[in-house]
């Protein structure tokens, strides 16, 4: 026994999901431009050398020079923020860091040391800055 098919209910059942894939292809498109424009910025000073010349900074004159860089010289865009944060997750500058962001700090951007496993340090999602006291900075990048 065959089923009766009618051409007209498989045009369209092609029709929709034609349009279906289109819709979702043109979303996906559009997400993507609009994160690729919004976070250029971030990308930019993410590969940029802010970081080397902050270190160099800071191996220079210490944290004040450091500070004094950071407030005045540092050429930062205006769609990123840029933190230089101490051990305990505090920037230099006594800047609060975003609400949204304290958490991820503490756990993987500075993290607590380990002191039983010395051959071992774990992995840190932003640059570390070592002072000529051997304090440790660290350089994080956030957009706006």
């Amino acid at each position: 026994m065959q089923w009766p098919r009618s051409p007209l209910y498989l045009r369209m059942a092609l029709h929709i999901g034609a349009a279906l894939t289109a819709f979702i292809a043109l979303g996906a498109a559009a997400l993507a431009s609009i994160a690729a424009f919004e976070l250029r910025g971030y990308i930019e000073t993410r590969q940029s050398s802010l970081g080397k010349e902050a270190a160099r900074v800071l191996a220079d004159g210490g944290r004040p020079a450091l500070e004094n860089w950071l407030q005045t010289d540092a050429d930062i865009p205006n769609d990123v923020s840029i933190y230089i944060l101490n051990q305990n997750s505090e920037d230099i500058l006594g800047r609060k860091l975003p609400v949204v962001y304290e958490n991820f700090v503490r756990t993987s951007v500075v993290g607590a040391d380990d002191e039983e496993a010395a051959n071992f340090q774990a992995v840190r999602l932003a640059p570390e800055l070592i002072g000529p006291d051997n304090k440790s900075y660290f350089f994080l990048v956030l957009p706006k």
